[in-house]
């Protein structure tokens, strides 16, 4: 999955710059559930966040904390779903703004 352009070896340490910022733009139930489509998450992880449904910040904040702590194939797969969920205005936002901002 590493065709994904600007995919940053040290996706940890971006997503956790933009933390704060990324879990108020994205709807983490819809990425989740692609995500989980592919492989790239458990039923519990998947789980996790549709039962912070109601929440939406505090369900983004779980799936990313499982984005950050998982290998770079995962961070694809989430980059992957923002593409694919009617959410390319997150994905072009972190990969290519995010990076262009000097980080």
């Amino acid at each position: 999955m590493n065709d994904v352009a600007g995919t940053s070896t040290d996706h940890a340490a971006k997503l956790t710059a933009i933390y704060g910022e990324l879990s108020t733009r994205f709807n983490a139930v819809s990425t989740a559930s692609w995500m989980f489509q592919h492989g790239a998450l458990t039923i519990r992880e998947l789980n996790a966040v549709q039962c912070r449904r109601e929440r939406p910040v505090e369900a983004a904040e779980v799936l990313l904390n499982v984005v950050v702590e998982q290998p770079a194939p995962v961070y694809d797969s989430f980059l992957s779903a923002l593409r694919h969920s009617n959410q390319k205005h997150v994905y072009q936002w972190i990969v290519y703004d995010y990076n262009s901002s000097g980080h």
